[in-house]
This record gives structure tokens, C-alpha cells and sequence, in this order.
């Protein structure tokens, strides 16, 4: 990335990503948060005939398997 993908022009903005990264975008990151995200709650859901899953009144897809 540092010496290819960088360095070339963009097709669209015909630029270097590189020299955009430094100038504009780096500038602009946060640091990592200090503490570690851990999730709130597990929950084991029942997957339905229509391959949905209700968790607190949202449907979630799951992929559709064949049982042998």
C-alpha cells in the first residue's frame, strides 16, 4: 500500500490516496478508546418458519439450511 496503492493517482480524483491520507485525513482520526467494548446482553433466539429471528421487537434474517 505504502509503495504502490499510495502512491498511484486515483482514477476519479486523480490524486494520490497517500498524500490525501496525510494531509486531510489523519489529522481528522480519533484515538482507540482505552477500554474494551464488551456486549450488554446474550440472547438465544428462535429462529421462525420464515427465517427470522424477533430480539426485542426487531427481525433479524439467518440463512435458510435444509435439515437432512
Amino acid at each position: 500500500m505504502l509503495e504502490v496503492a499510495g502512491q498511484r493517482k486515483h482514477g476519479t480524483t486523480h490524486k494520490r490516496p497517500l498524500k490525501v491520507f496525510e494531509a486531510i485525513e489523519r489529522a481528522k482520526m480519533l484515538p482507540l478508546p482505552t477500554l474494551r467494548w464488551e456486549p450488554i446482553s446474550w440472547r438465544q433466539p428462535m429462529l421462525q418458519r420464515d427465517c427470522h429471528a424477533l430480539v426485542d421487537g426487531a427481525r433479524y434474517s439467518a440463512p435458510w439450511v435444509r435439515c437432512a
